[in-house]
């Protein structure tokens, strides 16, 4: 298992950045949510690779666009699992949930007859 100093650096290269930044920019609202910032972030990873972007090299990718847009892509794999996970969280919670709510209708509906 990786103490807090490994973590940090295992995420920094494969992330370039924090995981938790990138909770923190899934969070804000202006980012829609965190499958939307995976496609933006996606999007940013295609445009470095595209070939428009790297007339300069002839067409090919340089080393560092690559390793930015492995990283890029890694970060939207991040957000994409961690919003897989939340959902089924969610959809694990339902049943209790259903439960919970079946047993307030229920006690609305004698108070209601005793009423």
């Amino acid at each position: 298992m990786m103490d807090d100093k490994q973590r940090a650096a295992w995420e920094k290269q494969a992330y370039g950045c924090r995981a938790a930044d990138l909770d923190r920019m899934a969070d804000n609202p202006i980012a829609g949510g965190r499958m939307m910032l995976a496609m933006s972030i996606l999007s940013d990873a295609q445009h470095l690779i595209s070939e428009e972007l790297n007339a300069e090299y002839g067409g090919d990718v340089s080393a560092h666009r690559a390793e930015e847009a492995r990283q890029f892509i890694n970060r939207a794999k991040y957000l994409m699992a961690e919003f897989n996970q939340r959902e089924r969280a969610l959809e694990d919670a339902l049943p209790d949930m259903r439960t919970a709510l079946d047993k307030l209708d229920a006690l609305t509906i004698t108070k209601r007859q005793a009423d």
